[in-house]
């Protein structure tokens, strides 16, 4: 709010709670009037600590001064003094039990001090005024939640901000969340899929495709993951993923083109190395087959089954008994 702007809707407030203490051609002169002026000349200059002096004195001169109180909680907040923010928004409250902005106020301390049942009954008062209000929605979502009591209340709030703002990618991963915890899948699937389709969020496309992947919708899932890769065209895990439905859908050399691009992304990809391993293995390619289960060796020195496939290659398909043997006893000893 501009300077100008600030004090004369000081003066205005002032009029009104202090009518019988000063007539309106007065107020300007008053000395509590006068301090609130200072401090707002200093609160916009981000004097905060000046501007607390000051706002202190008008307050101490005229303990019925509504701005100088409420812009007292403000600086106070600034200073991120809780306790003393706490106080005089408190103390506006009273003076001014109507202005819901106050409330909302005393409920965000309250929730970043960790009294969350009064944050939430404070919530709860703003809510019954503004009940589309969409930061408080999601300020009492948050509180419920860390609570731990109520989740159909979170549910419920989360999903009124959805229909204020259906594109709130931190709203729908929220309520992601709480209906994942609760197995609601089918309304955890359609809210991914509407989020994903409105917002085109690649985080909410993942999260739909890892969704589906696992409840078997293996076309569906290719085709997000397919769209999200174009958006990261870096995640290792997206491209590992195609490379196993590829597979399961019988797609092996697309399987294996993906699983090379997850192990090129993230040369430590031990699962992408030996499913590529596997892959090779499956197609007699002995040779490929040994560089990936070697790579998987390298990778995790202590992982058994890379040795047992080689120990399996070098025995069947390379005719080495020495090399097979070797890889026999690691696989053996790592077992034990």
């Amino acid at each position: 709010m501009k300077p100008k702007l600030l004090i004369r809707l000081g003066v205005f407030i002032f009029s009104l709670f202090m009518a019988e203490t000063y007539a309106l051609a007065d107020i300007w002169e008053s000395p509590s009037f006068k301090d609130y002026q200072k401090g707002v000349t200093l609160y916009n200059q981000a004097k905060l600590e000046e501007s607390r002096r000051a706002l202190l004195k008008a307050v101490k001169e005229c303990p019925n001064n509504l701005p100088a109180v409420y812009l007292l909680a403000e600086v106070s907040m600034a200073l991120k003094d809780y306790d003393e923010a706490l106080n005089y928004y408190m103390r506006a409250a009273e003076l001014y039990p109507a202005f819901t902005q106050i409330q909302a106020k005393i409920a965000y301390i309250y929730h970043l001090k960790g009294d969350l049942a009064k944050a939430r009954s404070f919530y709860e008062k703003v809510l019954a005024q503004e009940p589309q209000n969409i930061l408080i929605l999601k300020n009492l979502a948050q509180v419920v939640i860390a609570q731990k009591k109520d989740d159909q209340l979170a549910i419920e709030c989360l999903e009124k901000v959805l229909k204020l703002n259906s594109n709130d990618v931190e709203t729908i991963q929220a309520l992601a969340d709480l209906l994942e915890r609760k197995k609601r899948t089918g309304r955890l699937k359609e809210l991914l899929r509407k989020g994903y389709k409105v917002t085109s969020d690649p985080d909410l496309g993942l999260r739909l495709a890892y969704l589906l992947f696992n409840q078997g919708d293996l076309g569906e899932a290719k085709a997000v993951f397919l769209e999200v890769a174009g958006l990261r065209p870096r995640d290792a895990d997206l491209f590992y993923a195609l490379g196993i439905i590829e597979h399961r859908q019988g797609n092996d050399d697309a399987s294996l083109g993906h699983l090379q691009k997850a192990l090129e992304l993230r040369p430590d990809f031990f699962e992408a190395a030996y499913n590529l391993g596997i892959l090779y293995l499956t197609r007699k390619e002995a040779t490929k087959a040994v560089t990936y289960f070697k790579k998987c060796v390298s990778i995790r020195p202590d992982a058994k089954e890379p040795y047992e496939r080689l120990a399996q290659i070098y025995q069947h398909l390379l005719l080495d008994i020495k090399q097979a043997r070797i890889y026999s006893e690691k696989a053996k000893a790592l077992g034990r």
